[in-house]
């Protein structure tokens, strides 16, 4: 459909391991990821530095005090879930720290069954900090902690990832990581427009990095 002479390029917003991309490659035909990459390096791509963006949550909660840190993190098939769960892990050896396995649970949609986080909300044993890897989910562990009996942040601090409009609103402002969409969203449009037109010889392949939009949850 792409390629039938109707369009001249395409933005793709993709899932890991996705063929299009190098498909669209081998056929020269222009197209830039947004909000994924590629390893394939034909491919041009604009992304959050998901990785940097996890090391960057976990270096903050290290600086309020916390060394219990958990993560809740979403299906390897997703990209940012995947980099945020490697960048994590990094951040956390690079500080000499050890998140236990009962502390990392895959929840990649806000409506997945709790049992498992409430056992571990519930738990002596539990973290007094959780990294979560969308704020769809971040803002279901809110939820989850009072059900828990646990008081955030007192008890339990959480952070989410991307800052939706939500993070203002909830009960308590949710803490979160923010990545640049607008900025994305723009680069990547630009250097699909350049590639039609003949401007750009060699591929795009950028990541920009988070910041942290600080709330009460935190």
């Amino acid at each position: 459909v792409l390629t039938d002479g109707r369009c001249d390029g395409a933005l793709l917003l993709r899932d890991m391991q996705d063929p299009i991309a190098s498909e669209l490659a081998n056929r020269g035909f222009p197209a830039v990821m947004f909000f994924t990459h590629s390893d394939d390096p034909r491919v041009s791509y604009i992304d959050a530095d998901n990785f940097g963006g996890a090391e960057m949550a976990v270096r903050y909660l290290l600086e309020r005090g916390h060394q219990k840190i958990g993560l809740i993190h979403g299906s390897d098939a997703s990209f940012a879930s995947f980099d945020r769960r490697r960048g994590f892990h990094q951040a956390m050896a690079n500080h000499d720290l050890v998140s236990h396995d009962a502390w990392q649970i895959q929840m990649g949609w806000a409506k997945e069954d709790p049992a498992e986080l409430l056992r571990m909300l519930r738990s002596e044993d539990r973290p007094t900090a959780l990294v979560c890897w969308s704020d769809d989910v971040a803002l279901e562990v809110l939820r989850l902690a009072r059900d828990a009996g646990l008081s955030v942040p007192r008890d339990l601090a959480v952070m989410g990832f991307d800052s939706l409009g939500q993070c203002e609103r909830s009960d308590p402002p949710l803490t979160s990581m923010r990545q640049p969409i607008r900025e994305m969203a723009s680069r990547a449009t630009v250097a699909l427009i350049d590639a039609i037109e003949g401007r750009r010889e060699h591929p795009l392949r950028e990541l920009l990095p988070f910041s942290v939009d600080a709330r009460s949850s935190s």
